[in-house]
């Protein structure tokens, strides 16, 4: 017998007695599932003493019943020298000590399980007793996640004494606890002794400076920790001078997290003072402090000599221009930094000159952030011409700040060195024309780029030159989209609609271009022109109605019409187009050998733009049906028509109606060819 079900069964403490006698001689049984039943104090001790030797149970499911606090702690006892059962289910039931419980047969039998995450189990000192004896002499687990804990000072003792004989422990999360200065000094007597923990967070745990000490203190002998979390801690200035002298010396940290203390400028002094020697720290979080230009000034000399830290976090500092000088000027012999964080600051235009001038020839920094500071306009200019040299940094972080154009520049900085990037979404920054040029710039010479979207900005016919610059010989975007919102006007007028088609007459990459809200001609022309020229030419209907198209945009359409072999319907109906468009229209139709059906109806056709449609009709071998109806042909256009139909026998219906053609040419039309349609 593997398994046996007798959940759901309202079974209560006397129907348990009934079991338990039969588990003492059961050899067979692995999984018992007792969840849902009235299973109380009395009813447990019965099944513990049935367990107390059995040798084949594994799993045993005891969830929802009535078992209280006594009823666990004689479970717990009897369990203890049950070495087979391994997964324990005791959740909602009365008892504070379920998780405990549960946990403690887990890392007495399960010798694969490595990781225990207890993390909100509302566990308290208590348990944390518990919990210590059964970790006491643990040999598997080596992760212990005992967060948001509710653990004061007897717990963290409890903890201390623990670790104290622990040999396999590596990582230790205590974080969102309530440890405070005297359950620190437990935990830091227990790291001089201990020689396994490397990972330890303590964060969010009301240590303040005393604390601080303590952990110092152990800091001092202790040459395991590799990574330690201090962060939410009311550390101050006190508390920055012990910790500074305790890793002056300390040659196994090489990460640390104080971000979110009180440190001032005092304490940044300390803890510069520490980092001039220290050969071992990487990363390093000071974000969310006081650490001011002062601070800062003291920051500056240490990384200006530190060779290891590749990482540091400087955001919400309260550091100004006169602070980002200070920094700049540790950073121009720096060789290791990789990542500096200065976001939430009161950087301004000069300040971020002097970055810029650090970072001019810098070759290690690869991400710098600068987000919600006082950069203008000058600032991220000044910002994009000193890093055009730098050939490292892919990522600079400038949006948030006084001026719109450093999204831009942020962007176009990005895809200048980071040859991964292929998506560029930019929409609703209020990017600008000189935005624009920013982006222009870069983009001449990219070639990963395959995706644009600036919809919803500011970009004016300058900017729409820019891009059609860009983009002219450019062999690899796919999709760009500049549409305004739906409830704003374009700022793109006809002029600069024209500067852009006229950069894609060559371009045969661009598949996809948005240009909803600009209703003019020249932005129905350009995607119309991208669509049968590059859409891997396969679109057979093109509609054009009611697109403010006349005869200089027709011209456009016309190149791509020339050596398309696949559209077969082409609508133009409602739009501007006169004589001089039909003649551009005509000459790309000549050689066309796949169009059937054009319809031009409600333009400002004449009789001229009929005689060259007759001639087109006089040879052409394909056109089905012929729309004209609404247009100013008078009697000499439909005559030439007339003409034309009588050597074409391909055409089946030609409209004409609403022209300005007499009612006895119409009559005779009708009579002679009953392929036209001139009723009113």
């Amino acid at each position: 017998m593997l398994g046996n079900q007798h959940k759901e069964n309202s079974i209560g403490d006397s129907g348990i007695q009934y079991l338990a006698n039969a588990l003492r001689q059961n050899q067979t049984l692995t999984i018992l599932d007792l969840s849902c039943n009235r299973i109380g104090d009395t009813g447990v001790q019965y099944l513990a003493d049935g367990l107390r030797n059995n040798q084949t149970l594994v799993t045993v499911n005891l969830e929802e019943n009535q078992i209280g606090d006594s009823g666990l702690q004689y479970l717990d006892k009897a369990l203890r020298y049950n070495k087979t059962l391994i997964e324990l289910e005791l959740q909602r039931n009365p008892s504070n000590y379920c998780t405990i419980v549960s946990a403690a047969v887990q890392m007495r039998n399960n010798i694969k399980s490595t990781t225990m995450n207890l993390n909100n189990e509302s566990i308290g000192d208590n348990g944390i007793k518990f919990l210590a004896e059964v970790l006491h002499n643990n040999k598997t687990i080596t992760m212990l996640n005992l967060s948001q804990n509710k653990i004061g000072e007897m717990g963290a003792q409890n903890l201390g004494g623990m670790l104290e004989n622990n040999k396999t422990l590596k990582t230790l999360e205590l974080s969102s606890n309530e440890i405070r200065h005297m359950g620190t000094k437990y935990l830091s007597d227990s790291l001089k002794i201990n020689k396994t923990v490397i990972i330890i967070n303590i964060s969010k745990n009301h240590i303040e400076d005393i604390g601080a000490q303590h952990l110092a203190n152990g800091l001092q002998n202790n040459t395991t920790i590799t990574e330690l979390d201090l962060s939410y801690n009311e550390i101050g200035d006190i508390g920055m001078e012990y910790l500074g002298d305790a890793l002056r010396n300390n040659t196994t940290i090489t990460w640390i997290d104080l971000s979110n203390n009180h440190i001032g400028n005092i304490g940044a002094q300390h803890l510069a003072n520490g980092l001039q020697n220290n050969t071992t720290i990487t990363e390093l979080d000071l974000s969310y402090n006081e650490i001011g230009d002062i601070g800062m000034g003291y920051l500056g000399d240490a990384l200006r000599n530190n060779t290891t830290i590749t990482r540091t976090n400087l955001s919400n500092n309260h550091v100004g221009n006169i602070g980002a000088q200070h920094l700049a000027n540790g950073l121009q012999n720096n060789t290791t930094i990789i990542e500096l964080g200065l976001s939430n600051n009161e950087i301004g235009d000069s300040g971020v000159e002097y970055l810029g001038d650090a970072l001019r020839n810098n070759t290690t920094m690869v991400a710098l952030y600068l987000s919600n500071n006082q950069i203008g306009y000058i600032g991220a200019q000044q910002l994009f011409n000193s890093l055009e040299t730098n050939k490292t940094i892919t990522k600079v972080i400038i949006s948030k700040n006084k001026s719109k154009y450093c999204e831009a520049v942020e962007s176009a900085i990005g895809i200048r060195n980071d040859k991964t990037i292929t998506d560029l979404y930019l929409s609703d920054n209020d990017i600008s024309d000189i935005g624009v040029q920013y982006l222009a710039n870069v983009l001449e010479n990219n070639t990963t780029i395959t995706s644009i979207d600036l919809s919803g900005n500011r970009i004016g016919d300058n900017g729409a030159k820019y891009l059609g610059d860009a983009l002219k010989n450019n062999k690899t975007l796919t999709t760009l989209m500049i549409d305004s919102d739906e409830d704003q006007i374009s700022q793109i007028t006809d002029i600069g609609l024209q500067f852009l088609v006229d950069a894609l007459q060559n371009n045969t990459t661009l598949q996809f271009l948005q240009l909803r809200s600009n209703i003019s001609g020249y932005s129905a022309v350009a995607i119309a022109t991208i669509e049968l020229r590059n859409k891997n030419r396969t679109i057979s209907t093109l509609e054009l109605s009611e697109r403010d198209i006349g005869d200089e945009e027709i011209q456009y359409l016309v190149n791509a019409l020339d050596d398309n072999r696949t559209l077969c319907e082409l609508t133009l109906e409602s739009n501007q187009i006169g004589d001089n468009g039909i003649k551009y229209l005509s000459a790309a139709l000549e050689n066309n050998i796949t169009l059937t059906n054009l319809y031009l109806a409600q333009n400002q056709i004449g009789d001229i733009g009929a005689q060259c449609l007759a001639d087109i009709l006089k040879n052409n071998k394909t056109l089905y049906k012929l729309t004209l109806a609404w247009n100013q042909i008078g009697d000499t256009g439909a005559k030439q028509l007339a003409l034309a139909l009588k050597n074409n026998e391909i055409l089946e219906e030609l409209t004409l109606n609403n022209n300005k053609v007499s009612i006895e040419l119409q009559n005779y039309m009708e009579t002679a060819d009953t392929r036209f349609y001139l009723e009113e």
